[in-house]
């Protein structure tokens, strides 16, 4: 039950209670004698004057209690007194430099701050603002005057490139052992997938069914051992696949697979290996295959338009332009229509990169108490020294808070905070109206008693 609620109930049974204890009508509880009656009526009397004396107070804070204006509506008439004893109240004790100051210094911001990354998606939301941060410088930049500057310097630097040197350092690193298996390994994956194709299929199965009329030509006999044995076309297909299959995966898992133990597995890899680096080696030191790089950087560098492969570039991997455009696309497509756009999402280059600095930085903090210590006292130290500089603004920013509601809504504001607790002064008035009208009447009842004895 709310106060006003009470506060109204207390008066009604007090009023009540006065109209019912009235000695003119006294005849009607005959059971009460007259001190009982008497001491009933002043108490319920002198609580119900207490209630509406305290009634009439609280509501002329912010009302016309029955319409009378004279001294009522005092908030509204009294506003800009009021206003400037809050706005000095608030900024002055309530929000005082030292008390701001104070209950900063009493807590440990490094800790609030491992909190909201530990606890409040923190580590996700800082990696969002960076990224989209730097999605934003990135999308500003002018790709194509970026292009246009370092087209020339590549170019140059180009001339001055050994092919023989970047062959040689490729080859070196493709030849070594565990790069040439996996090289190897995906060569004959790709074999594998080209053998199992539809066309190289269909290609086997006429080449099967060729050879097995001319086979079976020559001699009656041939044709039906064959059909004896069920050995139909689709038949010797299979058995071709099933051998192709089992000697391919078998050289992929020879190649690939880790702590090999058979020492045939591990011969015929190492061998593999060898001869898959000799090849590189022969082919590259060839005269014709250095010729052929020679002229091909000669073609590339005069023919080739890098300015505009610099701009796609850095407009794909560092801003990400063509998913924003299959993005808009996409949105444009009727919502009714049945046609899927299917969206290529490049991250920008960058940012696997800012995300796992931010990662690292976010985990060292948290491991690190000098860090935190640090970083505590270099955020007390700012906000201190914000405060000090900028607490002449907290008054300005009070006023013209307060400023901006107009008389009702300034009047509704206050009395929906406080008039609830307003409240009980109405209620101690009727309880304090009830006692002093008892005591009153017990105090002139006494004079009364001594006078008549």
């Amino acid at each position: 039950m709310h106060n006003k609620l009470k506060a109204n109930t207390a008066l009604m049974i007090s009023a009540a209670g006065a109209l019912a204890t009235l000695p003119s009508i006294s005849p009607l509880v005959p059971s009460m004698s007259g001190f009982t009656l008497g001491l009933l009526n002043h108490g319920f009397l002198a609580a119900t004057i207490g209630g509406l004396a305290d009634w009439f107070a609280v509501t002329a804070l912010f009302h016309k209690p029955l319409g009378i204006s004279w001294r009522t509506e005092i908030l509204k008439k009294n506003r800009k007194r009021i206003m400037d004893a809050i706005v000095e109240f608030v900024s002055s004790d309530l929000l005082s430099a030292k008390n701001i100051i104070n209950n900063l210094k009493s807590e440990n911001t490094a800790n609030l701050l491992i909190t909201y990354f530990q606890n409040n998606d923190g580590r996700a939301r800082v990696k969002t603002l960076i990224n989209d941060t730097l999605v934003e410088i990135a999308s500003s930049a002018d790709t194509k005057s970026i292009a246009k500057s370092i087209t020339p310097i590549i170019k140059s630097e180009a001339h001055n490139i050994d092919a023989k040197q970047i062959i040689d350092a490729v080859v070196n690193v493709l030849t070594k052992d565990e790069h040439s298996r996996k090289i190897l390994a995906m060569v004959f994956g790709a074999v594998h997938d080209i053998f199992k194709s539809e066309f190289v299929q269909e290609a086997l199965r006429l080449k099967i069914s060729t050879l097995r009329r001319e086979y079976e030509a020559d001699s009656a006999g041939r044709a039906l051992v064959l059909n004896a044995i069920n050995l139909t076309d689709d038949k010797i297909l299979t058995i071709i696949n099933e051998n192709v299959d089992k000697r391919i995966k078998g050289t992929i898992n020879t190649l690939t697979s880790d702590g090999i133990v058979d020492p045939d597995s591990l011969s015929t890899a190492a061998n593999m290996s060898m001869y898959f680096a000799n090849f590189l080696k022969s082919s590259t030191s060839d005269e014709n295959t250095q010729k052929f790089f020679g002229d091909f950087k000669k073609v590339l560098a005069n023919n080739f338009d890098l300015a505009d492969y610099i701009k796609n570039w850095l407009d794909k991997y560092l801003k990400s332009e063509n998913y924003l455009k299959n993005q808009q696309k996409l949105q444009e497509v009727d919502e009714n229509s049945s046609h899927i756009i299917k969206l290529e999402k490049v991250n920008p280059i960058w940012q696997g990169a800012v995300e796992q600095i931010i990662d690292d930085k976010i985990d060292d903090f948290i491991a690190s108490p000098v860090l935190q210590d640090k970083f505590d006292r270099f955020i007390k130290k700012l906000l201190e020294s914000l405060i000090n500089n900028y607490h002449d603004a907290i008054p300005g920013l009070i006023r013209e808070r307060l400023d901006s509601l107009s008389d009702e809504e300034l009047t509704t504001f206050v009395e929906g905070k406080v008039a609830d607790d307003l409240q009980m002064i109405r209620i101690n008035g009727s309880i304090c109206g009830c006692a002093v009208g008892i005591l009153l009447y017990l105090v002139s009842y006494a004079v009364q008693t001594i006078a008549g004895s």
